[in-house]
C-alpha cells in the first residue's frame, strides 16, 4: 500500500498497530528532516525596533521635501499674480497717464473728454459735418484706446460710422480727416486767381447753376467783396436770407492777403452741435454751446436785441472753441495728427483777441434758384460749387 493511502487511514483511524507505528515512524523522519533544513537554512528577520528610526528620518526627510516644494510652487504662483497685478492696474494705468486719455472726465461733469474735443474739432475745421453723437471707446491699456462715433453729413443727412485707434498721442485712423476739404480758393491761396480770373470763375459756376433745375439742391462755398463783421453776418444770413440754410462760416486768423495754415470757423445751425446736458467750463468758455448761450442772455446788457445777442454770441463761441483747443494740446496732437495745429489754434485765439472776429465767407446748402438769387443781390466775391443733389431730402 502507498504511503500516501496508509496516511488518509491513518487520519481516518482506520489502521492496525503495525500500520501505525509505520505512520508514526515516518512521521517522525519528515519532522527530523524539517529541522534539519530549518536550522541549515535559517535568515535573521529584521528587528522592528531598529528599522522605526530608519523609517521615520525618510518620512521627515519627504516631509520636508514635500514642504519645500510647496513652498516654491506657492511664492512662484504669488510672484507672477504679482508681475500681472502691477502690469494691469500699477504700470499700465501710469503709462496711461502720460498720453491723452479719451475717457477721462476733466472737462464737463459727466461725459467722456473725447466727446467735447471731436465736437470742437469737427466745428471748428470740418464744415457741413457734424458730429451726430456721444462717441464710445475701449480701453486697451498702455496709452492704447479703440473710439467709436458717428458724424453727420449736413446736405445728405447721412450718417457714418468713424471708428479710431489712438495709440500713445497718435491717431492711427483717417476716417476722422476723410471729408470734404472747404473750398475758398481766394482764401486758401490769396494772389494765386487774379480778381479778373475769379470774377469769371464766378460767373462760369453761375452759368452752371442756370443750367440747373431750379429745385436742385447744393452746397457752395462763398466768399465775401469784405469780410463781415459779427454784425453784418447776422444781417446777411438772419435777417435777410433767413430762408436759406447758411451752414457754416468762415473766420479770418491772419492778415488779408496772406495764407491761413488752416481754416477754421463755427457753424450756422442750432441742429449741428451735440447736446448731452453737459459742457466744459462756462467760465472760461462761456459759449461753447452756441445755441445754449444765445438763448441763456448771459453776459448781456438789459434791454439788448436779438440781433445784439446772435452778433456777440458768434464772437464768444467762435473764441470759446479756439480757447478749448489751445488748452488740450495732448487732445489736438493725439486726434489730429498734425504737428502745427495746436500752434495754430493759439495763434488763432491771439490774432482774434486783437483784431475781432470776421468772417471771409459761408458755406451755404440752397436751391440752384435760391443761391444764384443770393449771388446776385449779395455782396459776394467768389461761389464755388463741393456737392450738387437732385433735391433737398427730407421734405415735409
Amino acid at each position: 500500500m502507498k504511503f500516501k493511502d496508509l496516511l488518509r487511514k491513518y487520519q481516518a483511524g482506520e489502521v492496525n498497530d503495525d500500520e501505525k507505528r509505520q505512520v508514526e515512524a515516518e512521521l517522525e523522519k519528515y519532522e527530523a528532516l524539517e529541522a534539519y533544513f530549518a536550522e541549515q537554512w535559517e535568515f535573521p528577520l529584521p528587528d522592528p525596533a531598529a528599522a522605526d528610526p530608519q523609517e521615520e528620518e525618510a518620512r521627515q526627510i519627504i516631509k520636508s521635501v514635500n514642504s519645500r516644494l510647496r513652498k516654491i510652487v506657492l511664492t512662484s504662483v504669488m510672484i507672477i499674480t504679482a508681475c500681472l497685478l502691477s502690469i494691469v492696474f500699477i504700470i499700465s494705468p501710469l503709462v496711461d497717464s502720460f498720453y491723452y486719455n479719451p475717457t477721462k472726465v476733466s472737462v464737463g461733469s459727466r461725459e467722456d473728454d473725447i466727446n467735447f474735443d471731436l465736437a470742437a474739432l469737427i466745428e471748428l475745421t470740418q464744415p457741413g459735418y457734424a458730429l451726430a453723437g456721444l462717441a464710445e471707446t475701449d480701453k486697451l491699456g498702455f496709452g492704447r484706446y479703440d473710439s467709436y462715433f458717428y458724424r453727420t453729413n449736413l446736405l445728405t443727412q447721412e450718417t457714418a460710422e468713424i471708428t479710431m485707434r489712438i495709440k500713445r498721442n497718435k491717431n492711427y485712423s483717417k476716417d476722422l480727416f476723410r471729408v470734404e476739404q472747404p473750398h475758398f480758393t481766394a482764401v486758401e491761396a490769396p494772389g494765386f486767381l487774379s480778381d479778373v480770373d475769379l470774377a469769371r470763375q464766378k460767373e462760369r459756376v453761375l452759368n452752371h447753376l442756370r443750367q440747373l433745375n431750379p429745385v436742385a439742391y447744393a452746397a457752395a462755398y462763398l466768399t465775401f467783396e469784405n469780410d463781415l463783421s459779427m454784425d453784418e453776418l447776422e444781417d446777411l444770413v438772419v435777417q435777410k436770407n433767413h430762408f436759406l440754410d447758411f451752414v457754416w462760416a468762415g473766420i479770418r486768423t491772419a492778415p488779408q492777403g496772406q495764407r491761413m495754415d488752416f481754416l477754421s470757423g463755427f457753424n450756422l445751425r442750432p441742429n449741428t452741435v451735440f447736446h448731452s446736458g453737459d459742457q466744459p467750463d462756462t467760465a472760461r468758455y462761456p459759449a461753447f454751446l452756441f445755441w445754449d448761450w444765445l438763448t441763456g442772455n448771459e453776459g448781456l446788457p438789459p434791454g439788448s436785441s436779438g440781433r445784439a445777442r446772435w452778433a456777440v454770441a458768434a464772437e464768444l463761441h467762435y473764441k470759446s472753441l479756439l480757447r478749448y483747443l489751445a488748452d488740450r494740446k495732448e487732445a489736438v496732437t493725439a486726434l489730429s495728427n498734425h504737428p502745427r495745429q495746436h500752434q495754430y489754434y493759439q495763434a488763432a485765439l491771439a490774432y482774434v483777441e486783437e483784431h475781432g472776429v470776421y468772417s471771409y465767407g459761408v458755406l451755404v446748402h440752397a436751391t440752384a434758384a435760391d443761391l444764384i438769387k443770393l449771388v446776385e443781390t449779395a455782396p459776394i466775391k467768389t461761389l464755388e460749387l463741393d456737392q450738387v443733389l437732385a433735391s433737398r431730402r427730407f421734405i415735409q
